[in-house]
């Protein structure tokens, strides 16, 4: 009787895959204090913080009257709907803040414990593409494919915030792993629609998770896919509305306003971008996702994802699953092409395509490991390619990471020239306040009087308080959004403003959002201080007193 291969003990691929989740963790929260803090977060730290006091309230309050009054629709709605203009998102991902924030605030503080939410979910993210990946293709595969996710330099700057980008990826990756379990196991139907229920109570994008599924589906004549949609629709909603108290009354109402609130941002958050010199609202030209996927991607990567993809052309028994994980990629970028898709923000309306881009990469390093492996003789020399290729592939995404640090978001790749090349061909270099460092919050400490009043631009008032309250800056300092007017002309320029005259300008360096005043103040003015990375300008501080504005017509980046 010939022998065969004895499988590899699961435990070790599940070890291996702790020993990722807990590496990328660690990275994770011992860099989390280099990145500045999103305007987002000032939001969902808040809304954090509220979800805590309501738990707080409640478990105190059971078996006494006052659990009525905690659970009372007035309560409820307080504590779960608050501020839905600036905090529109379901509550799922600020639950898991909020529980890390209770939890580590005494030890790492405050923000860094905000933060440890998303980072865990990166880990657990990572781990899961790890097993994906290695379980079939070998712990190689498995380490090149987690690596490339977590060296692109937007995703590692992403993983640092407390926002939805995270733990909705984190999900999406999961639903469809459960899927392709789903399709031979109950259990993992159920799952799967547990899954999708709590990517619904996390961020409106998730109502897209299906999309690609079902295409797979119909390509592959999968009936045993069945069984999955169906309890995908029964099971998701309900998880949705359970894991979101702000939906417990009057759910059909409420829900419907947030659809049409989603589906309707162009209306109600019409924000431009900044795309080969044009800045458009709302929306840039129907390239821009694929085009922006392309720029900001390390190029070793794109080329091991493109290597993965030629290797669907193959007939084995990884096809049918290769082509789910990715079929994601295409299915979005050409929803998010549609023109009433929001787009804005760097690649973090699509960033959801990533770990799948990640796992074919890691496919293609296998394919690349497998042909060397048919013409090398000998397991040791071998073993000794496949750790230099992985050495290889790993070793420029990480160094692209490294260079980019602490501002990964507005990092892009050596296609157009890296960040000073994106600049001089006019893309968004930054975009979400996260150049607004230590360093800038002590320039302000440091440069503005007792008394001083600043504005800022993109005005964000209510940013740079928060930071305020939580001891960043100074408290004798006053943040205004007065109304400015300005004139200039050849005998001088006049510059006015209301109620209240500044002091001091935080100017972020965000030029889809900048109109012919800021482009000349930008042009023509020599900042206090200035936070640039690799000789662009990202944020400043400037003396209201010391602006000067010219007559000629000031170019904007990239014409």
């Amino acid at each position: 009787m010939p022998l065969t291969p004895r499988p590899r003990p699961r435990y070790r691929l599940y070890a291996a895959a702790a020993a990722v989740c807990a590496a990328a963790v660690i990275l994770l929260a011992s860099t989390t204090d280099d990145m500045g803090w999103t305007c987002d977060e000032v939001y969902y730290f808040l809304s954090a913080e509220y979800i805590t006091e309501w738990y707080h309230g409640l478990v105190g309050s059971i078996q006494t009257p006052g659990l009525s009054f905690v659970l009372s629709r007035e309560i409820v709605d307080e504590y779960w709907l608050w501020d839905l203009e600036h905090n529109p998102h379901p509550p799922l991902y600020k639950i898991f803040s909020a529980a890390t924030l209770a939890l580590f605030k005494d030890r790492l503080g405050a923000f860094a414990a905000f933060r440890l939410s998303s980072q865990i979910q990166c880990g657990i993210l990572l781990a899961a593409l790890f097993i994906a990946l290695a379980g079939s293709r070998g712990l190689a595969a498995g380490l090149c494919g987690a690596a490339c996710l977590l060296l692109m330099p937007r995703v590692f700057g992403d993983a640092h915030f407390g926002t939805t980008e995270l733990p909705l990826m984190t999900l999406w990756f999961l639903c469809v792993c459960a899927f392709w379990r789903g399709r031979e196991q109950a259990a993992f139907s159920v799952l799967l629609a547990v899954l999708w229920g709590m990517a619904l109570a996390t961020k409106f994008t998730a109502v897209l998770i299906p999309a690609p599924l079902v295409l797979w589906a119909l390509v592959c004549r999968d009936r045993a896919s069945l069984r999955n949609f169906v309890l995908l629709l029964l099971i998701g909603p309900l998880v949705a509305i359970a894991l979101n108290p702000g939906w417990w009354y009057d759910p059909v109402t409420k829900i419907s306003q947030y659809v049409a609130t989603s589906l309707s941002r162009k209306d109600h958050i019409p924000i431009p971008t900044l795309y080969f010199g044009q800045a458009l609202p709302f929306r840039p030209h129907w390239s821009y996702a694929p085009v922006m996927t392309a720029l900001t991607i390390p190029v070793s990567t794109l080329v091991l994802f493109f290597i993965g993809c030629g290797g669907l052309a193959l007939k084995n028994d990884r096809r049918s699953y290769d082509l789910l994980m990715c079929m994601t990629v295409p299915a979005l970028l050409l929803i998010v092409m549609l023109t009433n898709a929001p787009v804005h923000d760097g690649v973090r309306q699509f960033i959801y395509i990533m770990p799948f881009i990640a796992y074919m990469a890691g496919a293609g390093f296998d394919l690349l490991v497998s042909a060397l492996a048919r013409i090398l003789s000998g397991a040791r020399l071998r073993g000794c390619v496949t750790a230099g290729l992985l050495l290889a592939a790993l070793a420029y995404p990480a160094l692209e990471t490294a260079r980019s640090h602490p501002f990964e978001l507005s990092y892009y790749n050596r296609l157009i020239g890296g960040l000073p090349g994106a600049y001089r061909r006019g893309m968004e270099v930054t975009y979400w306040y996260d150049a607004i460092t230590d360093d800038m919050l002590s320039a302000i400490n440091r440069t503005a009087h007792p008394g001083a009043r600043v504005s800022s631009f993109p005005v964000a008032a209510h940013y740079f308080e928060f930071l305020q309250q939580h001891a960043k800056i100074r408290s004798d300092i006053t943040f205004i959004m007065p109304d400015i007017k300005a004139r200039v002309s050849g005998s001088g320029q006049q510059i006015t403003f209301s109620p209240q005259t500044p002091d001091y300008l935080v100017l972020v360096f965000r030029f889809g959002m900048f109109n012919d005043f800021y482009r000349r103040l930008f042009q023509n003015n020599t900042p206090v201080f200035l936070v640039q990375h690799q000789g662009v300008p990202l944020a400043a501080l400037y003396r209201w007193k010391d602006i000067t504005l010219r007559e000629a017509p000031v170019k904007r980046p990239g014409r």
